[in-house]
């Protein structure tokens, strides 16, 4: 059983001012012969989401340049289920070893007030991965996967109050949407494609222990709106590279000391739904490089972490005439504490302080309307803000004769940032997870 809320003023435009989402999971294992293993999980999760405004797409500060919306503000529901299946087989004893995990998750959201889209969810993802290891030191794995996402929003005129005529918005990058009244019924059905391919590997030489991982990762979309006679609102297309290392160092019996860096860079580009030029762009990178020492004694460890993060993201609407650079930098600390009970329970506390600032921002918007002004404009207020996030989680467990296990993780963040305004700016974070095992 899992819940995850957030609430608080400090948002984007679009973000709801607050948001609830809860889901049950069940889910078990098998091994048929001494190399095969059957799993599966399945999943029903809701969510609620209060005062968002306008937009119908679901995630809208994915790197999405083209959004659906309408005028009014208000809550939605989501519903839905997903599956997920994996088989693994173990081909060389102790060295060769591969698996297939199948996902399907599909939902349905709706607005609770005038004029009421549906939004539908269909998602298909499909993993494969190569396990290979030579020795006790070395191993190195292969991992591909597929993604086809639809998500499909239609606003029908038999849902609408007819006293009533909506106001619908066609976004387009940064500034002047088309703005329309909706006579009919309005549909869109956004179509997402892509590959995602990375390796991994571990060396390990007892007291130094070296893990990295890199990959890379395209995709494209496509926005049509209409049924039975589709007209195209827009392509992008998208890259994505990462990596990321650790190296270990094993001092002696009570200290240890890890080292890490991992960075993450994606490129965004669409076209004009009408003509073959580029409408917008955009890039986005992070950079984060890290220690974390840790100190153990008998059944207690103790550990701290500190790591830098290096942002930037770059907005262009080529169409309207605006660019937007935003760099930012972020000192992130943890403290940690673990300890067990003769292997009957384990506890872990964890603290966190964060303080993120923005650097040298740009911008370039000379030709600018009112949706610059209103949406755009606070967006970049968000982005450049200094924001503080303390938070803490505990994480319990404890395991019975009967080999069945229980935990509980329960995480409690609050972030704010300095205003003048008169209405008070913070954002709040709970997350639970409660979690019954058999083994």
């Amino acid at each position: 059983i899992y819940f995850d809320g957030e609430n608080g003023n400090l948002k984007r435009a679009f973000d709801p001012k607050s948001k609830a989402d809860q889901s049950f999971t069940a889910g078990g294992s098998r091994h048929f012969g001494q190399r095969n293993l059957f799993s599966g999980s399945f999943n029903y999760h809701r969510q609620a989401l209060y005062d968002k405004k306008w937009i119908h797409n679901s995630n809208p500060y994915v790197a999405l340049p083209f959004l659906l919306a309408d005028s009014s503000v208000g809550d939605f529901r989501l519903n839905g289920l997903y599956w997920e299946v994996t088989y693994a087989r173990e081909w060389i004893a102790r060295k060769l070893y591969s698996g297939t995990t199948i996902f399907y998750n599909v939902d349905e959201t709706y607005k609770t007030v005038f004029p009421k889209p549906q939004i539908n969810h269909r998602d298909i993802m499909l993993t494969n991965g190569l396990n290979f290891r030579t020795s006790e030191i070395f191993y190195l794995g292969l991992t591909a996967l597929y993604f086809d996402f639809q998500e499909n929003m239609e606003t029908s005129k038999y849902n609408q109050d007819q006293q009533k005529t909506p106001i619908f918005y066609k976004i387009r990058g940064l500034d002047n949407p088309l703005i329309f009244k909706g006579e009919t019924s309005e549909e869109r059905l956004m179509t997402t494609q892509g590959f995602d391919l990375k390796a991994n590997g571990e060396l390990n030489l007892s007291h130094v222990i070296f893990n990295w991982l890199g990959g890379f990762e395209k995709a494209q979309c496509q926005n049509t709106d209409g049924g039975a006679y589709p007209v195209a609102q827009g392509k992008w297309h998208s890259q994505a590279e990462f990596f990321k290392t650790d190296l270990a160092l094993k001092i002696n019996p009570t200290f240890s000391l890890s080292l890490f860096i991992q960075g993450h860079r994606r490129a965004l580009s669409a076209n004009h739904p009408d003509m073959d030029i580029r409408i917008y762009s955009s890039r986005s990178q992070d950079l984060t490089s890290g220690i974390n020492p840790v100190f153990s004694i008998r059944n207690i460890s103790i550990g701290g972490k500190y790591f830098y993060i290096s942002q930037t993201l770059r907005q262009t609407d080529n169409y309207n005439g605006i660019l937007h650079y935003y760099p930012a930098g972020a000192n992130c600390l943890e403290l940690n504490l673990a300890t067990t009970g003769a292997g009957k329970y384990n506890l872990g506390i964890d603290l966190g302080y964060d303080q993120m600032a923005s650097g040298d921002t740009k911008y370039f918007s000379e030709r600018t309307d009112w949706f610059y002004d209103l949406i755009t404009r606070t967006d970049a207020e968000y982005y450049t803000c200094v924001k503080r996030l303390t938070w803490a989680q505990i994480n319990f467990s404890v395991s019975s004769n009967a080999h069945r296990q229980y935990s509980i993780l329960v995480k409690y963040g609050l972030i704010n940032t300095d205003t003048t305004e008169p209405i008070k700016t913070d954002r709040s974070f709970l997350t639970v997870n409660l979690v019954a095992a058999q083994n």
